[in-house]
């Protein structure tokens, strides 16, 4: 395989936040950037992140945009990483584009300049596609792409019923995070039913959801609920939680450091989204042998339950199904006080170095 250094790959990620869209970069981009020492490889994204400086692979350049503006809305945040995208391709004849968000963005520079770009989608089309002309827009930018990437068998299925479209599914890479034994907690209880949930606090994740299921049944002091996350509706959820009286039952805490913590001393994990791509946090609870219970939205929850075989799905916006899984777990809680030797995420598909792999190789299909 010929190539040199000229050789480039553009990480496209204008907002980079701590998520699992984030974690699945990360993880991805340095095994590529690790890989590839042929290539250099470059990040394109708008705030400066002491994190993501720490943790990005040292052969990735990363360009750091942000503005002294405070009032800059998400959308031009979004087009000032366009136009520097834009500039670098510009100035690099053979540099090809690896969006990971953004995507919309990623694929008019690559359009107008003739770039070979890769798509990584994250979110299940309902998410973005809601009207028709919106739809027939990104079906036209998505055409145009070199290879689309999704992480499920039900998004891949998504992707052409919605824009007639072949995605090629990879499995999201997890890395197994080690123990946090140094932290002390006194919220979740050795005999209550220890529920958590992680995700950023926005209607799409619906976390009022398990607040309003909660409220509804007979014996909720049994329950404990903490919701690790940040965002837009963290007020409203307070609010939630005061007009229901729960203040001792449930916690909202952005405590990202020590969320392996709580997630290791919780009893069962609860996702209650509208809609996701293949949720990274399931996979996580999956890996530490939680308990799983998971709204039954496009896409991804159902898939994971049916290899997992440790959890169970309710009809998505639907406070009732919610709240009857609440009622049957506190009448008899052996159902997720099995014995952990049993319960296992090892099927092929999830083998994060397999999936890596993959990466790798349709990567180089595209960019040599």
């Amino acid at each position: 395989m010929k190539s040199n250094k000229k050789n480039q790959i553009i990480f496209f990620f204008p907002l980079f936040e701590l998520g699992g869209v984030e974690k699945n970069f990360l993880i991805i981009s340095n095994y590529i950037a690790n890989q590839l020492k042929h290539f250099s490889f470059y990040l394109i994204t708008f705030k400066r992140s002491e994190f993501l400086k720490k943790n990005i692979n040292k052969n990735i350049r990363i360009s750091f945009l942000e503005l002294k503006i405070s009032f800059l809305s998400r959308r031009m945040k979004f087009i000032y990483c366009m136009y520097k995208l834009f500039i670098r391709c510009l100035n690099n004849p053979q540099a090809s584009i690896f969006s990971f968000q953004g995507n919309f963005y990623a694929l008019i520079v690559a359009i107008i300049l003739k770039r070979k770009i890769i798509i990584r989608s994250n979110i299940s089309p309902e998410g973005w596609s809601e009207n028709y002309l919106k739809k027939k827009i990104f079906k036209f930018l998505l055409s145009k792409s070199d290879l689309i990437i999704v992480n499920g068998e039900e998004f891949k299925k998504k992707f052409k019923k919605f824009f007639n479209l072949n995605a090629v599914k990879i499995y999201n890479p997890i890395i197994k995070e080690k123990k946090n034994t140094n932290f002390k907690n006194n919220f979740f209880q050795k005999k209550t039913i220890n529920l958590i949930n992680i995700g950023r606090l926005v209607k799409q994740k619906n976390q009022s959801e398990i607040i309003e299921a909660l409220s509804t049944i007979k014996y909720k002091d049994e329950f404990r609920l903490l919701i690790i996350g940040q965002g837009p509706e963290k007020k409203n959820l307070i609010d939630l939680i005061k007009r229901k009286k729960l203040k001792k039952l449930i916690k909202i805490s952005n405590d990202q450091k020590n969320k392996n913590f709580y997630l290791e001393r919780s009893n069962i994990f609860i996702l209650s989204s509208i809609y996701e791509g293949f949720p990274n946090v399931l996979l996580e609870a999956a890996i530490k042998r939680k308990y799983i219970i998971s709204s039954d939205c496009p896409t991804g929850p159902k898939e994971l339950i049916k290899f997992y075989k440790y959890g169970e799905l309710y009809k998505k916006n639907s406070i009732y199904q919610l709240s009857k899984i609440f009622e049957k777990i506190s009448i008899n809680k052996k159902i997720f006080s099995k014995n952990k030797k049993e319960i296992s995420l090892n099927h092929t598909i999830f083998n994060s170095q397999d999936n890596l792999k993959k990466y790798k190789k349709e990567l180089l299909n595209i960019v040599t």
